[in-house]
């Protein structure tokens, strides 16, 4: 389903083969503008609120993978990490803003 819905951001198609998100939403605005469109889509499609709360799962482990990057300055980055994902601005507190719709589908 949400291969066919409008405004679906690239990295939740199916389509989709890297294992990382992709550099736009490695940046405040292109995160905002994700986080936006999904709740866009849940909001006007109710079948589309699983594949909306998985695409909102991945914008969570992407924050958490830049937190135990950050954490630990030893460790070193997982051969083949693009350096977008590296260089991240994406910090903890960017998690809020994507609780409030995924309450909302509830």
């Amino acid at each position: 389903m949400m291969l066919t819905v409008v405004g679906t951001p690239p990295f939740l198609c199916w389509t989709w083969q890297e294992k990382y998100l992709p550099d736009v939403v490695h940046n405040e605005r292109g995160f905002t503008d994700a986080v936006k469109k999904l709740t866009k889509i849940a909001a006007a499609n109710t079948m589309a609120r699983g594949g909306t709360v998985l695409a909102f799962g991945l914008l969570l482990r992407e924050i958490e993978r830049i937190k135990v990057i950050r954490s630990d300055p030893d460790m070193f980055p997982e051969e083949g990490m693009p350096t977008w994902t590296i260089m991240s601005p994406l910090r903890p507190e960017w998690k809020k803003p994507l609780f409030t719709p995924m309450l909302a589908m509830l």
